[in-house]
């Protein structure tokens, strides 16, 4: 895990609180902000440039009041707005 965690650091995302322990602990918390880390490093900006405003932007748009993606989404009422 160690060496996945360095190549990440070497391709430029940049990993807060996470270490391979976290990982073979099973800490939820911390992977599930690896994930996070991984989807804005890659998926976002390979897709269109696509940057933390972008997403914003289109959740507001389609009627969603989101101000903040981390903390706007802790009771799950967004979530499961944005499935339906």
């Amino acid at each position: 895990m160690a060496i996945v965690l360095d190549f990440l650091k070497k391709e430029g995302l940049r990993l807060v609180n996470i270490g391979a322990e976290d990982i073979i602990d099973r800490r939820i918390k911390a992977i599930l902000g690896l994930m996070w880390t991984l989807i804005l490093g890659y998926q976002i900006k390979d897709v269109s440039g696509t940057s933390r405003k972008d997403i914003l932007d289109w959740l507001q748009k389609i009627g969603l009041n989101v101000k903040d993606l981390t903390t706007d989404w802790l009771d799950g009422k967004l979530i499961c707005q944005l499935v339906n």
